[in-house]
């Protein structure tokens, strides 16, 4: 495995937080691409919602900034896992259960979110091993 693979793991993480981000800014095509059973059009709502992008954009230059020292930088990736998707999938579990996200919906965001979980784990594990070969080599 290269190195480039694990830039490309954290280059479509961040451009899927992107992407994520900028619809929690357009209430209407989140709702209508994660299946929740009403738009949010309250201000309390939207507040939060942009609340969520800005972290989200945040979220979404640390990657870029991880990507650029992919091993150096490795914590990222786990970091991203736990608590971030981890907690992320928490809150789709209640979206879900409260009958506000769709089950379609809510089974996309959890495939998606498994995929990258264990694309980011992997990705750790292999830049772990890679800093103890480089450490090894010194």
């Amino acid at each position: 495995m290269s190195i480039s693979v694990i830039r490309a793991i954290y280059a479509a993480g961040a451009i899927f937080d992107a992407a994520i981000a900028a619809l929690m800014l357009l209430p209407n095509a989140l709702a209508m691409v994660v299946g929740l059973a009403e738009v949010p059009s309250r201000l309390s709502e939207r507040v939060c919602l942009a609340m969520a992008s800005s972290l989200l954009f945040g979220w979404t230059g640390l990657l870029i900034w991880g990507l650029r020292s992919p091993v150096e930088r490795r914590g990222v990736l786990l970091l991203t896992v736990f608590p971030v998707i981890m907690g992320l999938a928490l809150a789709v579990l209640a979206g879900w259960s409260g009958s506000y996200i769709s089950t379609a919906g809510a089974a996309m965001i959890w495939s998606t979110q498994s995929l990258f979980g264990l694309l980011f784990v992997w990705a750790f594990l292999w830049t772990q091993r890679a800093a103890k070969r480089r450490e090894g080599a010194k």
